[in-house]
């Protein structure tokens, strides 16, 4: 992979991918936080995403850029001193969330559309999120940004598919709505729960060197981030205002266009975006363990590195939650 696509794709797509996840993914998130401020809201919403994704992943891009930190670890221990430990022990929790409901949700994808039991679904993620992780950062960074040229692929081919059939109803929710107050909100908020992934996914930008590259990389991964988002609510504007009560907009969707093929390739792309939310985070934690032992080992395991060693017990402590959870699931 060249350096012109590390540094101005690479960083984007790896944002992409782990954020679209299960709830993006299935379009819920995108009801909630998008599509709640009507067809013109929607698409409002939508824009004030990208540009808020994109100064938060700017600021942070330059920030690790000129410190030269490209783990959480130390990215957060300059940010907030001592108080960096604090960060870590909500990521690791929220790593064994995140592995918990990918899980349940690959399971009940594979019960749902194959008849296959719900464990063989979580097994087969977990192991793909063992694979990606195992051979390193540039497998996971060229695999999330495949995925993520696949991902934006699908999605438009499903909107022109349903803009094809649909296209009088679109245009009449449009004509027919307004710009409903208090519509900045939702995208607000979805931009600020997604930024507490960010620093996880700063080994995606350890190939930027000049603030220029910072905030051109940042500019391409806040139109990743949001480009879904206005892509699936427009999907979504030849079933409004009922297709905001469906618990799975997206799937709705694509069956009213009776293509069975379509579907097919969703639900494939949809389980590996899945699997690669968890091991896009899971190259993060990697990350800084591998940085800590180097730093360990350089300092001699001195008592400068007591808080290390803390944080240390806490990540290998939720790694054996999860073993044990994914135990208990098979079970």
């Amino acid at each position: 992979m060249n350096r012109w696509l590390k540094v101005w794709i690479v960083p984007g797509a790896v944002y992409q991918s782990v954020t679209i996840g299960g709830g993006y993914g299935i379009g819920r998130e995108v009801i909630e936080f998008v599509s709640h401020a009507g067809p013109k809201g929607g698409v409002a919403a939508a824009f004030l995403i990208a540009i808020l994704l994109t100064a938060i992943l700017g600021m942070t891009f330059d920030l690790a850029r000129r410190m030269q930190v490209y783990d959480y670890r130390l990215f957060m221990r300059e940010l907030l001193g001592r108080a960096w430990v604090l960060y870590e022990v909500v990521l690791v929790i929220a790593l064994v969330l995140v592995l918990a409901v990918c899980s349940s949700a690959a399971g009940q994808i594979v019960k749902d559309h194959l008849g296959w039991p719900v464990q063989t679904g979580v097994v087969a993620l977990l192991a793909i999120v063992v694979l990606l992780t195992y051979h390193g950062r540039e497998w996971i960074e060229r695999t999330l940004t495949f995925w993520s040229v696949l991902i934006t692929i699908l999605l438009f081919v499903y909107v022109a598919a349903v803009m094809s059939r649909n296209h009088a109803e679109v245009f009449s929710a449009f004509k027919a709505s307004s710009v409903m107050s208090g519509w900045w909100k939702g995208p607000a908020l979805f931009a600020l729960y997604n930024t507490f992934v960010v620093p996880t996914l700063l080994y995606s930008a350890a190939h930027i060197r000049t603030r220029a590259e910072a905030w051109g990389a940042a500019t391409i991964g806040g139109v990743l981030g949001a480009l879904p988002a206005l892509l699936y609510h427009l999907s979504f504007m030849p079933g409004y205002p009922e297709i905001l009560e469906e618990p799975l907009p997206t799937m709705a969707t694509i069956q009213s266009l009776g293509l069975p093929i379509l579907l097919v390739v969703y639900l494939i792309l949809l389980f590996g975006t899945i699997a690669q939310t968890g091991a896009g985070i899971l190259q993060g934690i990697n990350e800084r363990i591998e940085k800590y032992v180097r730093d360990f080992h350089r300092g001699g395991g001195s008592s400068n590195y007591k808080n290390q060693i803390l944080s240390e017990i806490v990540v290998r402590t939720c790694i054996f939650s999860i073993e044990q959870t994914t135990r208990k699931i098979w079970g």
